[in-house]
């Protein structure tokens, strides 16, 4: 197990035990975990495609201000290198590309 935010519950999963992928949900959900992974964001000063890259903006539990979302998750996976989990998702914002 790895350790935890208090604000997670313990039901955390221990990635040697998983042998597939488990479903990301695109868009994120509320009531899920939101994760942020930074090597989808792009980092060149480019133009962004809108229609390649999915990013949302959401609200978590206990936080007062917007964060950025890839995908959630219902539960808290163990930590990786890149990714942040912000926490349970209470509001998720239109992306700016979806009509």
């Amino acid at each position: 197990m790895v350790d935890e935010p208090s604000e997670f519950p313990n039901h955390v999963m221990e990635t040697k035990n998983v042998e597939v992928s488990l479903k990301k949900n695109i868009p994120p959900k509320v009531g899920e975990y939101a994760y942020y992974d930074s090597r989808l964001n792009p980092n060149d000063n480019t133009s962004i495609d809108l229609n390649t890259w999915h990013h949302w903006l959401v609200t978590c539990q206990n936080k007062n201000s917007k964060v950025g979302c890839n995908y959630s998750l219902p539960y808290v996976k163990a930590d990786e290198t890149y990714i942040t989990c912000h926490g349970k998702i209470t509001k998720v914002f239109k992306n700016n590309h979806e009509t």
